[in-house]
């Protein structure tokens, strides 16, 4: 990705932001706001490193698993709150984190391109891939039967109790990162989508995210360009009783 096409995915993200807050209620869901690599303070500062300035969503999608598998968030991380005023401020040292991750990732990616940096730092983490799917747009494919297919896929596995998902999403002229969180819970399904370019979403029922991710594919822009979905599938060995 260049600097350039990245500065445009930036923009056009900022400007649609508060549309897409609107669609996620609409649909059900819930928005929480989070540091993000588009907006504030963090973007701010990875910009100052040529290593980062590009953006920061493989590292970033990572530490948000790991976050979200010990029952918190990034956000939480990176947010130090003074119990005075309410105040908040980015915590430096976890920033420094996820850029060192991300410039790492990077680094070797462009050495090795087959290596699986990300989920080598996963595994660390005890987690455990139990199944990948990678779904390309058909050439004679309407965009919401592939939309629907996408989703589907997202949600179809139903065995655990938690289920963590890494999602690369490649066009022809870039490649971006985001993370989602299952919880089956009885009846329902739980879903927590995090994508590093926005606020943090949360539906309540797998239906209802089903619908509004549909919604977002066709008519977001850079997700409606992406005609590849790569979906890891992981479990965190505590889940399995290990």
């Amino acid at each position: 990705m260049t600097p350039k096409t990245a500065k445009k995915l930036r923009t056009e993200d900022n400007l649609a932001q508060n549309e897409i807050d609107e669609t996620v209620k609409k649909y059900g869901g819930t928005v929480v706001k989070h540091y993000n690599q588009n907006t504030g303070k963090l973007a701010s500062i990875i910009k100052l490193s040529d290593s980062t300035a590009l953006g920061i969503c493989a590292g970033y999608s990572t530490k948000q698993l790991i976050a979200l598998s010990e029952g918190k968030t990034i956000d939480r991380d990176m947010r130090v709150v003074n119990k005075n005023d309410k105040k908040s401020k980015l915590k430096i040292s976890e920033v420094n984190k996820i850029c060192h991750l991300q410039a790492e990732g990077d680094e070797i990616f462009l050495k090795n391109p087959d290596f699986k940096f990300d989920d080598q730092v996963l595994e660390k983490n005890n987690f455990s891939i139990i199944d990948f799917i990678d779904i390309s747009k058909k050439d004679d494919e309407e965009r919401h039967v592939f939309a629907l297919r996408v989703a589907d896929s997202i949600i179809s596995n139903k065995n655990k109790k938690n289920i963590y998902e890494r999602i690369a999403l490649e066009t022809k002229n870039a490649a971006h990162d985001i993370s989602i969180m299952i919880e089956n819970q009885k009846n329902k399904t739980k879903v927590i989508f995090s994508d590093p370019n926005h606020r943090l979403f949360t539906f309540y029922h797998e239906e209802d995210f089903k619908a509004w991710f549909i919604y977002f594919c066709l008519n977001h822009y850079w997700y409606s360009a992406c005609d590849d979905f790569k979906i890891t599938i992981l479990d965190k060995k505590n889940n399995l009783g290990s």
